[in-house]
């Protein structure tokens, strides 16, 4: 496994793993964040963002990721969080998935108390495909939306949801972390992240 990205730091979980570049797959130049381990709670990487100023609260991001196949299937529910939203230690999980035990993939929006919010049906899986992710954040009406692959899931978005504790965040996380042992090792890789203030799309 290779460096931390430029312009990153190393975010320690209660878990050990893996996590730094690597040049065994990519989606567009040499490289991609590659996360590994067979251990819950595993390290991520974080990037400090409040020099974006209000950007980190109302935003649009989006983010490929590629699951190594085959991918874990323990005997019970399989929450893996790929990318957070961070501030003050708090984190909103806002690309987050949870698997059946089945296989079946669903798509959340996640806090780590697990107070809030949507999700939505099992209708997905891990494959050895990239996939576009991308979110919208508006802290100044409590709202996210959710696209997979440029196609908008509008059950796991809201509007006017204080619960959902949204806010100038001021950096944002990458990397596996999940919260209950799996059977083999998860596997992932992410490239092209963006944060912008009006939509970037997955071309």
């Amino acid at each position: 496994m290779g460096a931390t990205p430029t312009g990153w730091t190393a975010l320690p979980g209660y878990g050990v793993g893996t996590v730094g570049l690597a040049t065994d797959q990519a989606r567009s130049g040499v490289k991609a964040l590659k996360s590994e381990s067979n251990d819950d709670g595993q390290p991520r990487v974080q990037k400090n963002i409040s020099s974006l100023g209000a950007v980190g609260g109302t935003h649009w991001g989006r983010i490929f990721f590629k699951v190594q196949i085959p991918a874990p299937k323990p005997n019970t529910y399989y929450h893996v969080t790929f990318v957070a939203l961070r501030e003050a230690g708090n984190e909103s999980r806002v690309v987050d998935t949870v698997q059946d035990p089945s296989g079946k993939l669903q798509y959340i929006y996640n806090l780590p108390d697990d107070s809030c919010c949507n999700g939505s049906a099992y209708d997905y899986k891990f494959d050895d495909k990239w996939h576009c992710v991308e979110w919208h954040v508006d802290v100044t009406n409590n709202s996210y939306q959710f696209f997979l692959d440029s196609v908008e899931i509008p059950s796991i978005g809201f509007t006017n949801k204080p619960a959902a504790r949204l806010k100038t965040f001021t950096s944002i996380a990458v990397g596996n972390i999940f919260y209950q042992v799996p059977n083999i090792s998860l596997v992932t890789w992410f490239d092209d992240l963006a944060i912008n203030d009006t939509k970037i799309g997955c071309n």
